[in-house]
């Protein structure tokens, strides 16, 4: 005996001649989904947007440790070398706004703001930030060179805890000719 599907299929009985619609379910059920994938999109914006700050944040703070090694690599040699043979001797370089900077060889941070500027569409965040610099000036062993260290750190718009970073650069003098 075989049944036909279309005997199984028992027809849906509607009063008063409705015309078919969402149930109460369905429409719930909908609403559920599009309330999960909301979620969804929001959550990762959000990541997003902290994660912009964030790289923001690192390359400022980079920039600015980049600028003021360039500006005390490009200290004549002789007064790298005093730096590195005395405790208490400074170099200055300046941040981007013009503050003076002034740093003792293995000495206290000294701290700096740096302001960061993130743009979604129309929309502009500013933010004033720290950045705290230290400078380690010494001889390399060997040959007549100077390694000359800047460490950093930032605060993460992550979780605002303390990230560190450091540039270096060597300084060379060849007695036989000008400094390099």
């Amino acid at each position: 005996m075989l049944i036909r599907l279309s005997q199984l299929k028992s027809p849906r009985v509607r009063s008063l001649g409705c015309k078919r619609a969402f149930t109460l379910v369905e429409v719930a059920v909908g609403f559920s989904i599009f309330a999960v994938v909301a979620l969804g999109v929001t959550l990762a914006a959000m990541e997003y947007f902290k994660s912009t700050e964030d790289q923001s944040r690192s390359l400022a703070a980079n920039s600015l440790a980049m600028s003021v090694l360039q500006q005390v690599s490009s200290y004549p040699y002789s007064e790298l070398e005093v730096v590195t043979g005395s405790a208490g001797e400074s170099l200055v370089a300046y941040d981007s706004q013009g503050n003076q900077l002034t740093f003792v060889n293995g000495g206290n941070p000294v701290e700096a703001t740096f302001r960061t500027i993130t743009r979604s569409g129309d929309r502009e965040t500013t933010a004033e930030n720290r950045v705290r610099l230290w400078m380690v000036v010494e001889p390399l062993t060997g040959r007549p060179a100077i390694r000359v260290t800047i460490h950093y750190t930032y605060n993460s718009a992550y979780s605002n805890e303390e990230r560190e970073n450091s540039l270096s650069t060597i300084r060379t003098f060849d007695e036989g000719s000008a400094e390099t």
